[in-house]
């Protein structure tokens, strides 16, 4: 098992907080959240971690050097990590997983998705959606759309921004987020191409982790939230 971070993005809405660093360089409860997404990984016994970067990407490869690899998005200002996830197309393989840079979890959620048995499977909570988020809509326990723009009464759960993707499954998704760039959707995130499969009847399955502690910090509430519940 392997793990994909993307980390390329500048999060313009902490700007004011971040002060020039990466978003996964904020520091929640003594500890940066890249930091304490890879020693979770590392935990679990992750040992290949690959950081995509792209906003002051020489600060994080001077923080966490080789201890995990690389690849960069040059087009971050442009781009949605849609293209960060093409950048690594010849890095990722059978087994991994994919995750947003600005998250906090635990471990228990972390076993979820080691557990997952889709050939690619989406972490959804059912008790988080939020309008402006990845919002799911479901069928048993498969994802049949997922977007920020599914309409309220169809959305089900909330995408918490980690995956995993069988071999079989990333050969499926790859081309269908060729498509999506190629139309020049490149300020999308890579879910385009996961909505997609879904929408063809490709078989995407939600692993849910209701009732459980995580958090994406993408605004500045988020983070007051993040250092009163992990600090």
């Amino acid at each position: 098992m392997q793990a994909l971070i993307l980390a390329a993005g500048c999060g313009s809405r902490l700007k004011a907080v971040t002060e020039g660093r990466p978003k996964g360089l904020v520091d929640v409860g003594g500890t940066a959240l890249l930091d304490r997404q890879i020693a979770t990984l590392a935990a679990a016994g992750i040992r290949r971690i690959c950081l995509v970067t792209g906003y002051e990407h020489a600060q994080l490869e001077q923080r966490f050097g080789q201890r995990v690899e690389y690849r960069h998005n040059p087009f971050f200002q442009q781009s949605n990590n849609l293209v960060s996830f093409l950048f690594a197309r010849d890095w990722i393989r059978e087994g991994s997983l994919v995750l947003y840079a600005d998250l906090l979890y635990g471990p228990d959620i972390l076993e979820l998705a080691l557990a997952a048995q889709g050939d690619v499977s989406l972490l959804v909570d059912r008790s988080a959606v939020v309008p402006g988020h990845a919002l799911v809509s479901m069928e048993g326990n498969l994802v049949r759309r997922i977007g920020r723009d599914l309409p309220g009464k169809t959305t089900d759960a909330r995408f918490i921004g980690i995956a995993r993707f069988s071999q079989r499954g990333l050969d499926a998704f790859l081309p269908e987020l060729e498509t999506a760039a190629k139309a020049g959707q490149l300020d999308q995130y890579y879910t385009v191409g996961v909505d997609a499969l879904a929408a063809r009847g490709y078989p995407v399955e939600a692993v849910e982790v209701d009732g459980k502690a995580w958090l994406e910090i993408d605004t500045p509430e988020d983070l007051r939230n993040a250092r009163e519940t992990w600090g």
